[in-house]
């Protein structure tokens, strides 16, 4: 991940800002309707389509190991190459959207909460870091909503602004890690 990803991750958080902003102090009553229809459609969507999609990454997981060892080991291994990749992005995006229509964008959690749970259990095997970083990006938004209510109450912080808090120090240091064991 270099600088510009993360200037535009920063962009789009602010236009969002920006647009619900607009959404919900507009006088107009079908525009202020629009977060509840979103919300509606998240809690009765969302945890089908994403139990759905994280069952057919359960059954990646072998794949999904014989990639970690290489494309050549994994096509000797009887992984179809380009079909795979595809179904591993496919299977990404539905489950990064379903996780941003149920929670709403919470910056730095899937990239962060990943490579600390990789860090922590000393693994890349698939069957325990997938299941390791759904419940420690669960824990990890648990403690920042409980901060976000907390901190500067009574006034509540965004608790994306507190996920950023404790992300960024974690995406830099993969950073300039990456960057200095490559020199």
């Amino acid at each position: 991940m270099d600088f510009e990803t993360i200037k535009n991750n920063a962009m789009n958080a602010f236009r969002q800002l920006s647009v619900l902003r607009v959404i919900v102090t507009s006088p107009n009553e079908k525009v202020a309707d629009v977060p509840a229809l979103y919300a509606l459609a998240a809690v009765l969507l969302a945890p089908w389509v994403c139990g759905a999609a994280l069952l057919l990454t359960f059954f990646l997981s072998k794949p999904i190991r014989a990639y970690q060892l290489g494309e050549v080991y994994a096509r000797n291994m009887g992984v179809p190459i380009k079909a795979f990749r595809a179904a591993l992005i496919l299977l990404s995006s539905v489950l990064s959207a379903c996780v941003t229509a149920f929670a709403g964008p919470i910056s730095f959690v899937g990239i962060a909460l990943p490579h600390l749970m990789k860090a922590l259990f000393k693994t890349a095997e698939p069957l325990l870091l997938i299941p390791a970083s759904f419940l420690g990006g669960g824990i990890f938004c648990l403690a920042c909503d409980l901060i976000a209510r907390t901190a500067f109450a009574p006034t509540e912080v965004s608790i994306s602004s507190v996920t950023a808090v404790f992300g960024a120090p974690v995406v830099i240091y993969m950073m300039v890690h990456r960057k200095a064991g490559r020199e």
